[in-house]
C-alpha cells in the first residue's frame, strides 16, 4: 500500500482546511501532499481580502487536471482523499486510473445525480446569482455558521470562518450544473482502484 497521501479540498476552502489531517498523517509516517486548486494558493484572510480573478478561468475539468498532474509527478502512487466537491474530483481521478485507493468525504453529487435540496441551499451563495458564472463569490459568515458550520460550538464559528473560509468561483457550481462538471464517470471501469 502506498505511503502518500493525497488530500483534495472543495469550495470554500483550500488546503489550510487539511492542516490537523496533514499533522496526523505525517505524524503516522505517511507523505501527505495538500495541493490547492489554481487561485486558491495563499493564506485565507489574505483571499478574503483580494480574491483571485484566476479562479474565474478554471472550472471542475481543469481542477481534475491539475490534481492529475499533481499526481503523476509524485514518486508513488497516492491514496486520495477529498471532501465535497474534492470528492468528487477524487471520484474522477480514480476514474482515470490514478491513485491506489479513495476517500470521498461527504461528496457533492457527481454528474446524472440530481441535487438535493440541502445541497441546492448549500449552494446559494452562487447559483441564487444567475449572474455568478464569472465571479468570484465570497461566502457570509452567517451563511456559514448556519449551513457549513452548523455543528460547531457558537464560540468556534468565526475563528474558523476567519482561518479556513476563502472565496470560490461560480465557474465550479455552474460547470457542474449545466455542462456536467468534469465528465461522467465509469463506475463499472477496469482501472479503477477501490472507492
Amino acid at each position: 500500500m502506498s505511503r502518500t497521501i493525497l488530500l483534495v479540498h472543495g469550495a470554500w476552502l483550500n488546503s489550510k482546511s487539511w492542516e490537523h489531517w496533514k499533522t496526523r498523517y505525517e505524524a503516522k509516517g505517511f507523505t501527505v501532499v495538500a495541493p490547492d486548486w489554481p487561485g486558491d494558493e495563499g493564506n485565507p484572510v489574505d483571499l478574503k481580502a483580494h480574491p483571485s480573478k484566476e479562479l474565474t478561468t478554471h472550472g471542475p475539468k481543469d481542477i481534475v487536471a491539475h490534481y492529475a498532474d499533481k499526481i503523476r509527478a509524485l514518486p508513488e502512487a497516492p491514496i486520495i482523499i477529498g471532501h465535497s466537491a474534492g470528492g468528487v474530483f477524487t471520484m474522477h481521478l480514480l476514474d482515470q486510473g490514478l491513485g491506489v485507493a479513495g476517500v470521498a468525504i461527504d461528496p457533492a453529487p457527481t454528474p446524472g445525480v440530481a441535487i438535493p435540496i440541502d445541497g441546492a441551499l448549500s449552494a446559494l451563495p452562487v447559483l441564487g446569482d444567475p449572474f455568478s458564472y464569472g465571479k468570484v463569490i465570497s461566502m457570509m459568515k452567517s451563511f456559514f455558521a448556519d449551513r457549513f458550520a452548523n455543528g460547531l460550538p457558537r464560540d468556534q464559528v468565526d475563528a474558523h470562518f476567519e482561518r479556513y473560509v476563502v472565496p470560490t468561483a461560480g465557474k465550479v457550481y455552474w460547470d457542474g450544473v449545466l455542462s456536467g462538471g468534469a465528465g461522467p464517470i465509469t463506475w463499472d471501469s477496469a482501472i479503477r482502484a477501490p472507492l
